[in-house]
């Protein structure tokens, strides 16, 4: 009579094992090898001796490094790089969106780079209250979509040059991003 419910019983006792079980090799638990990271003039021998790693900015690249290399493999796409007959991007198309990453205000949200398949090149941010498509024109010229998701609000300017703003051009185009209600909060 009761034998089913047994069975069943042990079964999930003995999932509930498998799936929170521990790997052989977990970080953090003592068996994960120590790194020391320290600042100094060392020799490559005296930090092998030591396990003492050089930490640059090679091993560790910013976020606007890891955006130019982005671009970077943009810029070996060839022509028909989506199998649909996608263009590829400029190097002057390139080069102005490495231009304007590398110039973009410390501190501010950073975009994601995209690529269309007519080879342009541009960048978005997008949050639950906004998102804003920016568009490489070249010449340091932009164009900028921006949709506030709160109002349901489109907005859409070209031909902006992006040289000539300032810090406060770059935060107000960034707040459609944030729920006021929040900061507010």
């Amino acid at each position: 009579m009761f034998e089913p419910v047994t069975t069943s019983l042990i079964y999930a006792a003995a999932m509930v094992h498998i799936a929170t079980a521990r790997p052989a090799w977990e970080p953090r638990v003592g068996n994960a090898p120590e790194i020391v990271l320290q600042k100094g003039n060392f020799t490559a021998r005296d930090a092998e001796a030591e396990g003492i790693y050089k930490v640059d900015n090679t091993r560790f690249p910013s976020a606007i490094d890891r955006i130019i290399s982005e671009l970077d493999y943009y810029a070996s796409f060839q022509d028909d790089w989506d199998g649909e007959g996608a263009c590829s991007p400029s190097r002057a198309c390139v080069h102005d969106s490495k231009e304007f990453i590398n110039a973009f205000p410390a501190g501010l949200a950073l975009p994601t780079p995209t690529i269309s398949s007519e080879g342009e090149i541009g960048f978005y941010w997008s949050s639950t209250a906004g998102y804003i498509d920016l568009r490489i024109e070249g010449g340091g010229r932009i164009s900028l979509y921006t949709r506030d998701r709160r109002t349901g609000r489109d907005a859409f300017e070209d031909a902006i040059d992006w040289r000539a703003k300032g810090r406060g051009w770059y935060v107000w185009m960034l707040s459609v991003l944030s729920d006021q209600e929040e900061l507010a909060a």
